[in-house]
C-alpha cells in the first residue's frame, strides 16, 4: 500500500478549537485536589511495602496497589482530556520530535514485543505545535496499535508532509474495528478492552482539535486499522 492510500472505510473528525472557560479551570482545580491525596496514599503504601515486605503476603495487597494505580491513571487521563485544548506552541524540528517519540515508546514496544516500522520523507521539516501534547497523542496511537496487534505483529508510523499539511499515520495489522464500535471510538470511556479507561483516543481527538487539525480512522475487521493525524502547517 502506498503512502497516503485509503483502502478502508473512513470516519473523519473535523476540529473545533476549544477555549479555556471558568468551568475548565474549576475542573483543573478539582483534578489537582484529587491527585494530591492519591499521590500521598501511593507513596505511603510504597514506603510501607519497603519497610514491611511481609505485607506482600496480605491477601488483598497486590489488588489494592493495582486498583490505586488504575485510579491514578484515570485521574491523569481525565486531567489530560480536560487540558487538551490548552496549547503551548513552539517551533519543532520533526527529526528531533521523532527521535524523542521513539525514545518515549521504546521500552513499551520492547516489553510487548511489537516491531515498529518508521516511514518518513520530511525529517528536515520545522513546524509549530505543542510538542508535549502532540507527542502524547502519537504515543497513545502507537500503544493502541500495539495492544490491538497479535504478538510480534509490526506496526507502522508513517509521516508525510506537503506545503500545507503534516500527516502522521499509525497502522496495525490487528483485529480491526467493527462499524458499530467505529462510530463510538472517540467517545470518552468507550472501550472494547477488558482493561483501560477508554480515554486514550478521546485525548488524541482533543489534542488534534486544539491544533486545528483533522483525525481520521480507517479500519476493517480482520485486516487492521490506520489512524491518521493531519495538522495544518500554516498557522
Amino acid at each position: 500500500m502506498g503512502i497516503g492510500a485509503r483502502i478502508f472505510p473512513e470516519v473523519i473528525y473535523m476540529s473545533n478549537t476549544g477555549e479555556v472557560t471558568s468551568d475548565s479551570l474549576e475542573l483543573s482545580k478539582m483534578f489537582h485536589e484529587i491527585k494530591n491525596p492519591l499521590t500521598f496514599i501511593s507513596s505511603s503504601l510504597q514506603l510501607i511495602e519497603e519497610e514491611h515486605p511481609e505485607v506482600l503476603d496480605f491477601r488483598f495487597w497486590s489488588q489494592t496497589m493495582e486498583d490505586l494505580k488504575n485510579l491514578r491513571n484515570l485521574v491523569d487521563e481525565l486531567s489530560t482530556l480536560q487540558k487538551g485544548n490548552t496549547l503551548n506552541k513552539t517551533l519543532i524540528n520533526l527529526f528531533d520530535f521523532t527521535e524523542d517519540l521513539l525514545e518515549s515508546t521504546a521500552a513499551y514496544l520492547l516489553e510487548t514485543g511489537t516491531p515498529l516500522t518508521l516511514e518518513c520523507d520530511c525529517f528536515d521539516l520545522d513546524f509549530y505545535a505543542d510538542e508535549t501534547k502532540l507527542r502524547q497523542a502519537v504515543v497513545n496511537l502507537l500503544k493502541n496499535a500495539a495492544e490491538s496487534s497479535p504478538a510480534g505483529s509490526p506496526i507502522t508510523l508513517r509521516i508525510t508532509a506537503d506545503a500545507q499539511i503534516l500527516r502522521l499515520e499509525v497502522s496495525d495489522q490487528g483485529c480491526g474495528i467493527s462499524s458499530e464500535n467505529l462510530r463510538k471510538i472517540f467517545e470518552p470511556f468507550h472501550t472494547t478492552k477488558s482493561y483501560g479507561t477508554g480515554l486514550g483516543l478521546p485525548i488524541v481527538k482533543r489534542i488534534v482539535d486544539s491544533h486545528g487539525g483533522r483525525l481520521s480512522i480507517n479500519s476493517k475487521e480482520g485486516t487492521g486499522t490506520t489512524v491518521g493525524i493531519s495538522l495544518p502547517l500554516l498557522q
